[in-house]
């Protein structure tokens, strides 16, 4: 699982904030992060990774919220 979030991290990132992902895999990728964050947040708050993640993390927020205002 830890394998597909780096992935999911480095299509984020690679498009340079202009993610084009459907709602619904949006979603579910929003969900997999926060959990994934979350759960290395509980290991060690002082993680680096919590910072990549939580970046990728707003970008996919920010999609969805851009997807949700066209309709």
């Amino acid at each position: 699982m830890f394998r597909d979030v780096i992935n999911l991290i480095d299509r984020v990132n690679s498009k340079g904030g202009g993610v084009t992902i459907k709602m619904n895999d949006l979603e579910e990728q929003v969900e997999l992060l926060r959990t994934v964050m979350q759960d290395i947040y509980l290991e060690n708050p002082q993680d680096p990774r919590l910072v990549k993640i939580s970046q990728s993390l707003d970008e996919l927020l920010n999609e969805l919220d851009r997807q949700r205002e066209i309709g």
